[in-house]
């Protein structure tokens, strides 16, 4: 009898701790899934700086300081700029700090790494991440669709064709105090291109 009672004890205390961990496995799961795709870094948890302008490092840095401080992006020297790779939110992306002749950083930004065959799929891409931006740095001061050719401008349908053909790209643009950031949807050799670009106020190529 008392060998059965421990026996229940146990069993309860067993399910209650797998129930707990089911729990925080799905908060887990949910935070990165709705993650922010500028605010969530894998690897990254803060900067070891105060204020930062980009990641984790601040505009007219060095190479050597932004390397010693980006870890995360795993950069490689390539000629005047840093070349690494980063996880932000769901996206893959290649990110590239340049600096000017004085060795200072004054440009940064990200080439996501996407391929979708139904190509009005990159849409939905700028879409999400013009919606983070927007949401860290407010109303974009632009935010439009720039034809080359009008073929297809009344036809959504055909706007991912348009974008492979080079006939139009879709840009926005946003402003701080420091930095002008520009998301760009651009064809590349019949390539779509997702761009998001730091440019700095204050130091210059």
């Amino acid at each position: 009898m008392k060998f059965s009672f421990l026996k229940k004890l146990l069993l309860s205390v067993l399910s209650l701790s797998l129930l707990a961990l089911i729990v925080v496995f799905i908060m887990l799961v949910s935070t990165y899934q709705t993650g922010s795709v500028f605010g969530f870094i894998k690897g990254v948890t803060a900067s070891p700086i105060p204020d930062p302008d980009v990641r984790t490092v601040k505009f007219g840095m060095s190479q050597k300081d932004v390397m010693r401080l980006d870890s995360e992006a795993k950069l490689s020297e390539e000629g005047s700029k840093l070349v690494g790779y980063v996880l932000l939110g769901d996206y893959e992306a290649t990110v590239y700090y340049v600096f000017n002749e004085s060795d200072q950083l004054y440009l940064m930004y990200y080439e996501f790494n996407i391929t979708h065959q139904i190509t009005n799929k990159y849409f939905s891409d700028f879409s999400t991440i013009s919606a983070e931006l927007k949401e860290k740095y407010g109303d974009p001061l632009k935010d439009e669709i720039k034809w080359y050719n009008p073929l297809y401008r009344n036809d959504k349908t055909y706007w991912g064709t348009a974008l492979q053909l080079g006939m139009m790209e879709a840009y926005a643009i946003f402003d701080n105090s420091t930095m002008t950031i520009k998301e760009s949807l651009y064809c590349d050799d019949l390539f779509p291109m997702l761009k998001v670009t730091y440019q700095s106020k204050s130091y210059k190529e």
